[in-house]
């Protein structure tokens, strides 16, 4: 075997999804369907389909129903380890909070990208349609900092003036 084989494996078993192919009908109790819905939506295949913010209000409205239920069936009621059980839910759901944040917020690639998706919002047949402005947020001042001055080591180059368009002696291509 590989080293490279050898090291896929070993990342895999180390980041691999604790149950990646589970479903909410195949859940434990109300707790377990809901904290499945989680990682579902969490999941790279929802991601990308729908905005981040869109994301994280789903979570964040499965982990209140985690928090705000009661125990309602017998077992639930004699059981003694319910309020870990439910706290052990509560903290899957928040795990898939935490997923959305650093891979659809945080990541590096979009660092200059709304969460948003420039106020998005679906359309007739369930996509998502953002409006045609661009949101940039607290990043606007690096954008405003490459166009005006440019940022060679990332390839972004200064913008030309315009009245220099219409100065025969501009040279093309710089400064």
């Amino acid at each position: 075997m590989t080293d490279r084989k050898k090291y896929k494996q070993e990342w895999y078993q180390k980041n691999k999804p604790e149950n990646p192919h589970r479903k909410a009908t195949s859940a434990n109790g109300y707790l377990d369907s809901l904290a499945i819905s989680a990682e579902q939506v969490s999941s790279f295949l929802y991601r990308r389909s729908a905005p981040a913010h869109q994301t994280l209000l789903r979570i964040a409205d499965l982990a209140e129903k985690a928090q705000n239920y009661e125990r309602t069936t017998e077992w639930e009621k004699r059981s003694p380890n319910f309020d870990n059980q439910k706290q052990k839910v509560v903290d899957r759901i928040w795990k898939a909070y935490q997923v959305v944040q650093e891979k659809s917020i945080l990541h590096e690639s979009n660092k200059f990208a709304d969460e948003s998706n420039n106020n998005a919002k679906q359309d007739v047949k369930g996509r998502w349609v953002s409006e045609p402005i661009t949101y940039y947020g607290d990043a606007l001042e690096d954008v405003i900092a490459n166009e005006q001055h440019g940022n060679k080591a990332k390839g972004i180059t200064k913008l030309p003036n315009l009245d220099d368009y219409d100065d025969p002696t501009y040279k093309k291509g710089g400064n």
